[in-house]
């Protein structure tokens, strides 16, 4: 094969991949779905895995606010929602640990689902 065609096929397949990268957001949206199926363990996988992918790459990047410089709205309601999962599948401290964050960066509705399954872990 051709060194110049082989280089072009490669270019072109790497391309592809990066082009092809889920992004935290993905895997949030992917989870969300999963989480209203009531598939509580897959959409922890996504939610950890978009979560990962946020701390490491775009957290950083993301807008905060002043008054809590580590808001970020999707990034804090995933924490909610793995929350939530997590306490459907009877992991209720680790639950509560992850809403608790979620309320730390913002979330308000994480205040709610504290109050009604949180109250003996804070």
């Amino acid at each position: 094969m051709n060194i110049k065609l082989l280089g072009f096929l490669v270019f072109c397949f790497m391309g592809l991949k990066i082009f092809a990268q889920q992004t935290s957001k993905d895997f949030f949206e992917r989870g969300t779905v999963k989480y209203h199926l009531d598939d509580y363990k897959a959409a922890i996988i996504d939610f950890n895995q978009g979560i990962e992918i946020a701390h490491s790459n775009q957290f950083p990047k993301n807008k905060k606010t002043k008054d809590n410089p580590t808001f970020d709205k999707q990034l804090a309601s995933a924490y909610l929602k793995r929350g939530l999962c997590k306490i459907k599948l009877d992991d209720k401290k680790n639950g509560c640990l992850d809403i608790d964050k979620a309320l730390y960066m913002g979330d308000e509705k994480a205040h709610r689902e504290k109050e009604k399954y949180c109250k003996e872990y804070f």
